[in-house]
Parts: structure tokens; sequence; C-alpha cells
């Protein structure tokens, strides 16, 4: 393992560089001891860094990576892209745990789509 770090400001440097931003209050530089930043420090490497949790989702298909890679060009950070995966993944979820309502509902939005594409691009 690492050295232990001694200097607070050497703990916050860590913790940010880990993105504890991301998943702590906002004042946790202020609020947060010693030990609690350590602590944090011991999750966050168990856990992995934003740029670890990436390269391993861009590991499950050519698709994801190619949209991870465009975000990253486009100039997001890792932790934005973690976010929007997320996201994603919730709607998804939601989506998909109605069973039969929420298949109901997808049918009736992709078959008003086009309807409603034609009525913006083509006015009256």
């Amino acid at each position: 393992m690492f050295a232990p770090l001694t200097s607070r400001q050497e703990l916050v440097s860590e913790c940010e560089g880990l993105g504890l931003d991301q998943k702590a209050p906002r004042d946790w530089r202020e609020t947060y001891n010693d030990e609690q930043l350590r602590a944090a420090i011991t999750w966050l490497d168990e856990r992995g860094t934003n740029a670890e949790q990436l390269i391993a989702a861009a590991a499950t298909s050519p698709r994801l990576e190619t949209w991870i890679s465009r975000r990253i060009l486009a100039g997001e950070k890792p932790s934005q892209i973690i976010a929007a995966m997320q996201r994603i993944g919730n709607l998804f979820a939601a989506i998909g745990s109605d069973g039969q309502a929420g298949l109901t509902f997808a049918c009736l939005v992709m078959a008003a789509l086009p309807f409603a594409v034609l009525g913006w691009v083509l006015p009256s």
C-alpha cells in the first residue's frame, strides 16, 4: 500500500484526485477531520477511481467505448460521464421494471414521435 499521508492538504488533495467531490457534501473540505479523510481515501481506493470505472465500462462494448471516448474528447469530466451513465441506467431500469406497462408506454411514445417531429419540421 502507500505511505500514510501526513498533512491535511495532502489528504484533501488525495480525496480530490479520487473523486470525493461527487460523493460527499459540498463542504467536506471544511467539515471532515483527518480520520474521516483517511477513511474516505480507503473507501475510494477500494471502489476504484472514476477513470478505472470508465475503463471497465468501456471494456463491456465497443459502442459504449466510442460513446465514452467522444464525451472525453468533448471535454467532460469522468465524474460527469459516470453520472450520465447512471442516469441512463436508471431510466432504462425504470422503463424495464414496469413490464407490460413500460413496454406499452414506450410503444406509444415511439408511435407519436414521427408525428411530433413532422409537426415541428413541417409547420402548417
